[in-house]
């Protein structure tokens, strides 16, 4: 038998549950304040070791030291998705939220998305040319050193998406 996970609305989730897109809101504001994708049981995972962010973490804490659980605060937005979905909607989300939310999700430094719209790279590409390091370039996308390297050095490893979003 499968071990089951709590979901986002008291039910249970297979520990198998395939890519998606959740979001963390806290229960005492009802506002949004993390976006992430995963699969299996990653939405309710309170572990410290699996995730990079300490205020993130903290916070999770706190809620579970309040009574909360994982299932009071994890929603489900989108699910069976593929990875170049996942990335894309998880980019769209945290873009569509960090106007109007404190997301732990970081526009620069921590956790950036790992995608680049085609408009970004032509934008890279004219940046580059005009002698710009990859780190004022990702700063200017609000994007990875990494990814924009990759992007501009790496064509081998990317893949078009159509609606012109590229995944390194």
């Amino acid at each position: 038998m499968k071990k089951k996970l709590p979901n986002h609305n008291g039910s249970v989730a297979p520990e198998n549950l395939k890519r998606y897109i959740y979001i963390h809101v806290d229960p005492r504001s009802k506002q949004t304040v993390y976006v992430g994708k995963g699969t299996g049981g990653r939405a309710w995972d309170c572990a410290f070791t699996s995730r990079g962010d300490k205020q993130h973490v903290a916070w999770m804490v706190q809620l579970l030291e309040e009574s909360y659980t994982p299932q009071d605060f994890v929603v489900i937005v989108a699910q069976g998705l593929s990875e170049i979905d996942a990335k894309r909607l998880e980019v769209e989300w945290i873009e569509k939220l960090k106007s109007s939310n404190p997301l732990f999700n970081h526009c620069y430094g921590r956790r950036l998305p790992r995608s680049l719209s085609l408009e970004q790279i032509q934008k890279a590409k004219v940046l580059q040319e005009q002698g710009i390091s990859f780190q004022k370039i990702a700063k200017t996308l609000g994007s990875s050193t990494q990814t924009v390297w990759r992007a501009l050095t790496r064509k081998e490893s990317m893949c078009y998406q159509e609606g012109g979003v590229l995944c390194v």
